[in-house]
C-alpha cells in the first residue's frame, strides 16, 4: 500500500522533477511519522499495540498528505500532521 501510495503521489507531478521528488518525500514522511505518533499514543492508551493500530496510523498519515504532498515544505506538512491528528 505504502509502495502504491508514492507512486500516485510522485506521478500526479506527471514528470520526474523537484516536485515530483518533494511529493515522494513528503509522503514518507508523512507515513512514518503518523505512524510513530499513533503507536505512541496507543501504547500510553491502552498499555499494548497491535497490528491494525499501527496500519492505521500510517494510512491516516497517507491520507493527510496526499492533497498537498507536491506542494507542501517539510516545515508545512508539520502543520498538516497536526491539523490531522485532531
Amino acid at each position: 500500500l505504502w509502495f502504491g501510495w508514492l507512486g500516485f503521489n510522485g506521478g500526479s507531478a506527471l514528470a520526474a522533477d523537484n516536485t515530483a521528488a518533494l511529493a515522494v518525500l513528503n509522503t514518507c514522511l508523512a507515513a512514518a511519522a503518523s505512524l510513530v505518533v499513533w503507536v505512541a499514543l496507543v501504547r500510553l492508551r491502552h498499555r499494548q499495540v497491535s497490528a491494525v493500530g499501527t496500519v492505521t496510523g500510517f494510512v491516516v498519515g497517507l491520507v493527510i498528505i496526499t492533497p498537498a504532498a507536491g506542494f507542501v515544505s517539510p516545515i508545512g506538512r508539520r502543520a498538516e500532521h497536526g491539523r490531522g491528528r485532531v
